[in-house]
């Protein structure tokens, strides 16, 4: 189980599901978030911990392959939640 560091020190449980659901409200299609979270679920299988930041980015820069608007829109959306 990898867990995600937040700015503020706290962990909590990874979840797939709650980057797709955040890559739809910034206004991806469900294909394409299910395509972040496989390319995401690849880039964390070997982590324990991952920090938030590095998972915005990581899902920013993929979305972007695809959708800029929903990248910029998930971008703006993660860090302002950190």
């Amino acid at each position: 189980m990898v867990k995600v560091k937040n700015p503020d020190g706290s962990k909590k449980e990874f979840k797939l599901s709650e980057v797709i659901v955040t890559c739809e409200l910034a206004g991806s299609t469900p294909y394409q978030a299910a395509c972040v979270a496989r390319e995401l679920g690849e880039y964390i299988k070997d982590k324990v911990e991952i920090d938030s930041e590095e998972v915005s980015h990581v899902v920013s820069e993929v979305l972007r392959e695809t959708n800029e608007a929903a990248a910029k829109a998930y971008y703006e959306r993660a860090t302002s939640e950190d």
